[in-house]
């Protein structure tokens, strides 16, 4: 029973931080929607102004952009993968009740198990919803993950590939261009790369934060469940 109760508690905790933190991803980017357009337009502008000075500095920007892709693709094709393996089960179950012509509800929820909301879950129909609603739940917790993260990867690439651009063109100018103009020109640009660098400290600051604080209340909670708490207190009150 005391083990029941653990779990109850450790199972709604999870789902709680995982609405949180969809709810926290949303709401940061709703208020900081303004910042962002602004530091989309400026650091976009420098990007296609580095970009189209030559094909040397093409080649040194493109140069990390296949790794970009990889790490992009490669994080939602594992989250996609991770997803459809925890759900497979549930709809398996119901594809086969289907073919004897049965709906059958004798199935776990893949996020709730039956027990994580605060109401009861009824064996009919509404079961079948329930299925639904933590599928498209998951899903769009997903969807919100990839794309946060990966506009922050793209950020990132972008702001220093334009870094490596310009110190390319301080340490290797042009025959026709002076050296001091192109410094005055470059010290201009790191200014304005510097209120993006702020603009994404201040808009992603508290997504890794939030990031860190609930992994670190999961990983708890984990080995929490993980652990015969329960038993271990009654053999000390036995003792």
């Amino acid at each position: 029973m005391c083990q029941s109760v653990c779990n109850f508690s450790v199972l709604r905790g999870r789902k709680k931080y995982k609405f949180l933190l969809i709810f926290f991803k949303v709401v940061s980017f709703t208020i900081n929607r303004g910042s962002l357009i602004n530091y989309h337009r400026i650091l976009n502008d420098l990007f296609e102004e580095e970009l189209m000075r030559n094909d040397k500095i093409r080649t040194i920007i493109f140069s990390s952009l296949h790794t970009m892709y990889i790490l992009t693709y490669g994080y939602f094709a594992l989250a996609t993968t991770l997803l459809l393996l925890y759900f497979a089960p549930s709809y398996l179950l119901i594809i086969r009740g289907l073919l004897h012509f049965h709906l059958s509800t004798n199935y776990t929820l893949p996020i709730s198990r039956g027990y994580g909301h605060f109401w009861t879950v009824p064996d009919n129909f509404l079961y079948h919803l329930h299925l639904v609603f933590e599928t498209t739940l998951t899903g769009l917790s997903g969807l919100m993950a990839c794309s946060v993260d990966s506009f922050f990867g793209f950020y990132v690439y972008q702001f220093t590939s334009t870094m490596r651009a310009m110190n390319f063109r301080l340490t290797n100018p042009l025959p026709t261009e002076k050296f001091l103009d192109l410094l005055r020109m470059c010290v201009a640009k790191h200014q304005r790369l510097l209120r993006c660098r702020d603009t994404l400290e201040h808009v992603y600051g508290p997504i890794v934060f939030w990031h860190i604080v609930t992994n670190a209340i999961l990983l708890c909670g984990l080995m929490y469940d993980a652990m015969p708490v329960c038993e271990y207190i009654n053999v000390k009150v036995d003792i």
